[in-house]
């Protein structure tokens, strides 16, 4: 480029450095732009508008798909379909959004978790689903429960492990016993 040119602000033609009006568009002050917006600029834009636009929309729809609903059964339903075919059960059930309803058998806190233990019908064993709610939330709706209860609880399912083991009771009773975990577990509203 040559030193002694510029370019104008407005229309971007070529003009002497210092002009006080451009010959093209007349401009007062034109040589305010010093390289012209060519096409490496044009297109560098383009890609770069185009890439916002294209994240914003795939972001956007990720947002707006709907949840699958979710899988509606008993506790008694859910624990059996494990104790018949755990494998069967685990693609079946694991990792999906379930709405399991029980009778409550115990409520408590375990692990900095509210904890709601929904009964079997298993007369052998002391057998049951143990519905975890978010760390550090109190759902009000856990508090003003009571052994015997009959409710619903929506949480994803984990199968026999909780975070990758599997909880063991200590409790001699319930050395045979078997639970399935729900877990980031609320109420419908």
């Amino acid at each position: 480029m040559n030193n002694k040119l510029a370019y104008c602000r407005k229309c971007g033609a070529e003009i002497e450095k210092g002009a006080s009006r451009c010959p093209a568009c007349g401009v007062f002050r034109p040589s305010i732009v010093r390289y012209p917006v060519g096409g490496t600029t044009v297109v560098a834009l383009c890609v770069i508008l185009f890439c916002f636009a294209f994240f914003r929309f795939f972001d956007a729809n990720e947002a707006e798909q709907p949840q699958e609903p979710a899988v509606i059964i008993s506790a008694t339903e859910l624990w059996s379909a494990y104790q018949e075919n755990g494998a069967k059960a685990e693609s079946q059930y694991n990792d999906k959004l379930l709405a399991v309803s029980g009778e409550v058998f115990n409520i408590t806190t375990f692990m900095g978790m509210q904890c709601v233990t929904l009964l079997v019908d298993n007369p052998t064993y002391c057998d049951g689903m143990i519905c975890l709610f978010p760390k550090g939330e109190v759902d009000q709706s856990v508090i003003g429960l009571k052994d015997g209860d009959s409710v619903t609880i929506y949480g994803t399912c984990s199968g026999t492990e909780q975070n990758g083991m599997t909880i063991i009771v200590a409790s001699p009773a319930a050395a045979n016993s078997a639970y399935i975990y729900l877990n980031d577990c609320y109420f419908a509203q």
